[in-house]
């Protein structure tokens, strides 16, 4: 999947990696920040505060209202809410993937 998106957008910097451990994966650019982040990590694999820990990793990363969007299979938000600290949007549903996805947007609460 990886080498297939670096082919097709050869301008996007993808990164393969562990998500848990984005210091490691993103060390030549710590310190920048990204304009939005994209993800597709199987969050429901995971313990809730293991996901709500890469969340607000991720939120810490891009500018204050840029979306952290979430690719899942769930049909809740994979990340609870907590909306002192980030808020939480629906933004589709794709039946045409197999199984069909949720998309999920996280901001940071302003």
């Amino acid at each position: 999947f990886y080498e297939r998106l670096t082919r097709a957008f050869p301008g996007v910097d993808f990164r393969l990696g562990d998500a848990f451990a984005l210091e490691e994966v993103l060390a030549e650019r710590r310190g920048e920040q990204f304009d939005c982040v994209i993800s597709a990590v199987p969050l429901l694999s995971f313990p809730m505060e293991q996901r709500v820990g890469l969340l607000e990793d991720l939120l810490a990363r891009i500018p204050a209202g840029r979306p952290v969007i979430q690719i899942t299979y769930g049909p809740l938000s994979p990340v609870i809410k907590m909306p002192d600290r980030y808020v939480v949007s629906h933004y589709d549903f794709v039946v045409r993937n197999i199984p069909p996805a949720q998309l999920w947007t996280y901001r940071r609460a302003v």
